[in-house]
């Protein structure tokens, strides 16, 4: 292992941790249109924030008209105060059409991407700090570098969202949480409470105000966990739990009373219970996974990481914990599990810790009714330094699973997925999205999926050879020809996939001033209200009537084909430009939108044309 004054010890491997981090997350962060929903939500309400010209709609974000309240307000302000920083608020009188090119209108939503950038490269950072106190710095440093590459946050933290936001500060507030508790055979201190543990509770309230309850949750079970294994409630003296409620409430209680007497306790009690309890018991928006969820995607949301999770699970297992009773003791296996689970303890502190870290959250959102892919994601830097340790399991463990029959399945398993996210994602895309020829992006596609081919040979050969630190470097030189061609070529060039960036183009085109009223049926994703800053109406069917009927000239998006139908019939609409066809992703359907020019100024300008 290398020593402390090794470069991944200081500031120069802080900037190589940066520039990698750089590496998977900035490609496309500028070309890629809002992504629905939650995306084009969160920025359509960060918007609204960063242009209200009263102090409720700078304190309770509003989204197409409603309070949205689902979440707490820091990401919002964040990005807010991201977007108006970087110039992406623009003149409400200009609109925005200024945004668009070739043929794409993005609304300026990389200025609300920003703070998930920021906040994803700052938790690597910590993280790798973290493991400085844990483990050799070769191992922080590829434990900094395994959270911010894996596929999971590389692909999050290009979209506009609270989580990036709650894993920074739940990593804070853990890697502070693990100063206190190896603090414990020191003597305590006075009456006040010292840095760490002010620096904690903030960063525990900063959790509660970005996504509630997920970070008290994270760092209380974690607490709890080892103050059981160690058989020591040392830790709860230590971190001052009055004053720490102190202030979390001098933190969130003015926000949270500020709210409430503006929307009214019972809306806010309403709201905060179908989050917590509602998406607990019961699976919200069709986003239901068996128990077993989390576990079975890790090996592809973690990757390239993954690699290492098995000599990960068995070193944490051999160091963290200890078991007191012997095995062999007579009696049925539940009792001797029993008695087995009586007599665990916790092993080495940083391997205990982690393991607290990871298992009662994994365990909870295992059990949770809702299941996201990102659920799980504030107990990724505990696995991406277990992993980094995993790597340096030295040559033995490696040859001996390699010569196992399940060692061998799981490195052939890594290795299959590896070829089909990097080698078979891209041209799948490509195909599926119908890649446009412009600005080159053919000739980059093949150029980058030709590398990822050289590069994929090496690693294969590294296997082969148990080449380790070989399958470590080319793994993060394949990840980043993988990100740069997926989100920076291929994404932005999917024609089929930015539906509501084609159209709002298309409407920019038509009304270049910005004059006419503009309406959706059928086609009515959040992304419209984002990109038209507000200005697009959604429409049901039985709302076109009345709405044809109160706009003389207008423009209206129509996505349904019944509605289409009866336009035609009664001959009110015009259509402008070609129809647009895609996938919405959003609902998993195949769609077709045309732009039309209705009201009564198109049937009057028809019967002049019209010979009498």
């Amino acid at each position: 292992m290398p020593t402390r004054d090794h470069w991944t010890s200081n500031w120069r491997g802080g900037l190589a941790l940066v520039a990698l981090c750089a590496t998977f997350q900035l490609p496309g962060l500028t070309r890629i249109p809002p992504v629905d929903r939650d995306e084009a939500r969160f920025a359509g309400a960060s918007l609204g924030v960063a242009t209200a010209d009263d102090w409720q709609g700078r304190l309770v974000p509003r989204f197409d008209g409603r309070w949205r309240l689902n979440k707490p307000p820091l990401i919002y302000w964040a990005q807010a105060a991201s977007a108006r920083a970087l110039g992406a608020v623009g003149d409400p009188a200009s609109g925005p059409c200024q945004e668009m090119s070739d043929g794409l209108l993005n609304g300026g939503i990389w200025a609300y991407r920003v703070p998930s950038i920021l906040a994803a490269i700052l938790a690597a950072l910590v993280t790798w700090r973290l493991g400085l106190g844990m483990f050799a710095p070769e191992v922080a440093w590829l434990g900094g570098a395994l959270l911010g590459c894996c596929l999971l946050i590389s692909a999050d933290a290009r979209q506009a969202r609270s989580d990036e936001l709650l894993l920074l500060w739940t990593t804070c507030a853990q890697a502070l949480l693990w100063v206190i508790w190896r603090a414990r055979r020191r003597p305590p201190g006075g009456l006040l409470p010292s840095w760490p543990v002010v620096g904690f509770w903030v960063c525990v309230a900063l959790g509660i105000m970005t996504k509630g309850p997920v970070t008290p949750f994270v760092a209380g079970t974690c607490a709890i966990a080892v103050c059981v294994l160690n058989r020591d409630a040392g830790l709860f003296r230590r971190v001052r739990l009055v004053w720490g409620l102190l202030i979390v409430a001098a933190v969130v209680a003015p926000w949270v009373i500020a709210v409430g007497s503006v929307v009214g306790w019972d809306t806010l009690g309403s709201v905060a219970w179908a989050e917590v309890v509602g998406r607990s018991t019961s699976a919200q928006e069709g986003h239901w996974g068996p128990p077993g969820y989390y576990l079975l995607l890790l090996p592809l949301l973690f990757w390239p990481g993954s690699f290492a999770l098995a000599p990960a699970c068995r070193h944490a297992w051999r160091r963290g914990l200890r078991f007191l009773l012997p095995n062999d003791r007579p009696g049925s296996r539940w009792k001797r599990f029993l008695e087995a689970m009586g007599g665990l303890r916790g092993g080495r502190d940083a391997e205990l810790f982690l393991i607290a870290w990871i298992v009662p959250t994994w365990l909870l959102f295992e059990l949770v009714a809702t299941k996201l892919p990102h659920y799980t994601l504030p107990t990724y830097p505990a696995i991406a330094l277990l992993c980094a340790r995993g790597f340096y399991a030295g040559p033995a463990f490696w040859r001996g699973l390699a010569g196992s029959r399940l060692g061998r399945a799981g490195l052939v398993g890594w290795f299959v997925l590896t070829v089909v996210l990097c080698l078979g994602l891209p041209p799948t895309l490509a195909v599926v999205g119908a890649l446009t020829r412009s600005s080159g992006a053919g000739v980059a596609f093949a150029l980058l999926l030709v590398a990822g081919l050289g590069v994929t040979a090496i690693l294969g050969r590294a296997l082969l050879r148990m080449d380790v630190r070989r399958a470590v470097v080319c793994m993060f030189v394949l990840g980043g020809i993988t990100m740069g061609n997926v989100f920076y070529v291929v994404a932005p060039a999917l024609a089929r996939l930015w539906l509501s960036s084609r159209a709002m183009a298309m409407v920019c085109q038509a009304d270049p001033k910005q004059e006419m009223p503009v309406a959706a049926v059928g086609y009515v994703e959040d992304s419209l209200v984002f990109l038209s800053r507000g200005r697009i109406e959604r429409l049901s069917r039985r709302e076109v009537e009345p709405w044809l009927a109160k706009h003389r000239n207008a423009l209206l998006l129509v996505g349904d084909k019944m509605v289409r139908g009866n336009l035609e019939v009664r001959g009110t609409a015009h259509r402008v430009g070609k129809p647009l066809a895609g996938w919405n992703y959003s609902k998993g359907k195949w769609v077709t939108i045309d732009l039309d020019r209705v009201g009564q100024a198109v049937t009057a300008e028809k019967s002049k044309k019209t010979p009498g």
